[in-house]
């Protein structure tokens, strides 16, 4: 009899056992794993900064979590929401059987993983979305592009050679902003009600105000798409924050778009501290 216990106790805590796994997928400006911004690789490969989520990994797994990132698949960041869902979806589905994965979308990354509740048919035991500074509502930053790439000028030069266009992102045309929202994400449905919370930012200036103008454009875009100025106008330089909020709001961060998924040099920032004092906790509470 005693044997037996012992068998059965091994095998509920080891093969039978299920492995928690957070999933963490990048937003646009990324191929693959990596931060990818056309003609920007000589700024970031020296000082090794180009891995999108290298700061917030780290600290995951100081945590003590597993984690994964994807998609893998390098794409010059021009794919749109479901191609790289499914891309996901296909590694997911290669890791350990009955793993519990808690989803976390940094800006388009958000938009990837509703994508994946969307296909995923239930076959994975997805138990969590997260969404930090997505736009579920769209962008005006995409209406900005949209509706300057075809002018003449400096903003559309700018445009064409960073391939900021339709063309070169398919995502941008699914991030177009209405009054209503983006029309094409409402389209998204999550059919086995997984859990879905979001985080918002709002800031304008970043280091070395690279954010600045974009958010002044981002007003603009706003006032025009709505015809008035009575509306939320905050954003983090690239998403509106009215935009950001959908399921259940875990709360609005002081922080720029890059900041507030720690990217690149922003580890120490006030604005990766604020999420990670929200998100933490919220993860602890997720795994009891």
């Amino acid at each position: 009899m005693k044997n037996l216990l012992l068998l059965f106790l091994f095998f509920s805590t080891s093969s039978f056992a299920k492995e928690t796994r957070i999933i963490l997928i990048p937003g646009a400006a990324s191929s693959g794993d990596q931060v990818w911004v056309k003609g920007m690789g000589l700024i970031f490969d020296p000082f090794h900064l180009t891995k999108y989520f290298k700061n917030l990994e780290s600290i995951l797994i100081e945590n003590g979590y597993k984690v994964t990132t994807c998609p893998k698949t390098k794409d010059q960041d021009s794919r749109g929401s479901i191609a790289r869902a499914q891309d996901c979806l296909n590694l997911l589905s290669t890791l350990k059987p009955k793993t519990n994965f808690h989803i976390i979308g940094h800006s388009m990354g958000g938009i990837v993983g509703r994508q994946i509740l969307h296909l995923n048919k239930n076959k994975l035991n997805i138990k969590s979305l997260t969404t930090i500074s997505t736009p579920h509502k769209g962008s005006a930053l995409a209406n900005f592009a949209l509706d300057k790439y075809k002018a003449k000028g400096i903003i559309a030069s700018a445009l064409k050679v960073m391939e900021f266009t339709p063309d070169k992102k398919i995502y941008l045309k699914e991030m177009k902003m209405y009054k209503r929202g983006s029309r094409y994400l409402r389209n998204i449905r999550n059919p086995y009600k997984v859990p879905v919370y979001s985080i918002s930012s709002y800031k304008y200036f970043s280091y070395f105000d690279l954010l600045y103008t974009p958010g002044r454009f981002l007003e603009k875009e706003m006032i025009n798409i709505f015809a008035t100025k009575n509306i939320d106008l905050r954003s983090d330089g690239i998403v509106p924050t009215s935009s950001m909020i959908y399921g259940k709001h875990l709360g609005v961060i002081y922080a720029d778009h890059i900041e507030s998924a720690c990217l690149l040099f922003t580890k120490y920032s006030r604005g990766c501290e604020e999420m990670l004092n929200i998100m933490i906790p919220h993860l602890s509470r997720l795994n009891k």
